[in-house]
């Protein structure tokens, strides 16, 4: 007996606009190979939505074993620079400078480093990078600390990076959950962070938004890069718009 698949087309054709991005979705993402990509530690500290990430030196007795990676190398071996992005931010009392850069792989992937400089008259405490829902994986994260001999905490560090639920972004603070309350290490007056990461699968770039805070005020939107949505989502989304109006003319004439 021969098995009959019905075509992309009449599904396209003949079903509502949701079903078929559905179908476009699946057969596209089963046509892409699985390919194993470096990260800058391994094991790489993924980051998937709705987890959060803790600063790997005990002594600063956050609660959870979940930690981002800390590198440790001389420098980004195989990696090219490719953008660099620097935003000034302010507000009456939230302000500095937010450094963006993406470095390029030959395998495909792209890994974004960030560093904030605080000269505003408040300390920051954290903020978000807006974009991060785009389709694409998280490989690895964490903070840079070139020639380290250790995982320690140096000034400058974030103490957690995390996703909400819905993946939408990137959080990054200078305090963390020790088990009775926060820890704190905030980014003070003058002091510049240590640059934090995130290795992603995404082969391009663009300018999206960040936000950075303190106890009660905020400087946003700030220009940093990350990762451009993926093309599957866009072409989904040309092809619901076309689906929608055939389905929406058909439906008119019944």
């Amino acid at each position: 007996m021969k098995l009959k698949i019905p075509s992309l087309t009449g599904c396209l054709s003949r079903g509502p606009p949701i079903l078929a991005l559905a179908a476009v979705g699946l057969v596209l993402a089963m046509a892409v190979p699985v390919q194993a990509l470096s990260v800058l530690v391994s094991p790489g500290a993924d980051l998937p939505a709705g987890r959060t990430r803790i600063h790997p030196d005990g002594t600063l007795g956050l609660s959870g074993t979940y930690e981002f990676n800390v590198f440790t190398g001389s420098g980004l071996t195989g990696w090219t620079l490719a953008d660099t992005l620097t935003t000034d931010f302010s507000n009456e009392k939230v302000a500095g400078t937010f450094y963006s850069e993406v470095y390029t792989h030959s395998e495909g992937h792209t890994l974004f480093t960030y560093q904030i400089y605080n000269s505003g008259t408040t300390d920051i405490r954290h903020g978000n990078l807006a974009g991060f829902a785009s389709g694409w994986e998280f490989l690895d994260s964490g903070v840079l600390h070139f020639g380290a001999v250790s995982d320690d905490y140096i000034d400058g560090d974030v103490l957690a990076l995390g996703r909400p639920a819905n993946g939408e972004q990137l959080n990054f603070a200078f305090e963390g959950w020790n088990g009775s309350g926060m820890t704190e290490m905030l980014l003070e007056t003058g002091q510049t962070s240590t640059w934090f990461y995130a290795v992603t699968d995404a082969p391009s770039w663009h300018v999206g938004r960040a936000t950075v805070q303190d106890s009660g005020s905020s400087a946003s939107p700030v220009a940093v890069l990350v990762p451009a949505p993926e093309p599957v989502t866009l072409a989904g989304l040309v092809l619901g718009v076309g689906c929608l109006g055939r389905y929406v003319r058909k439906r008119s004439r019944m």
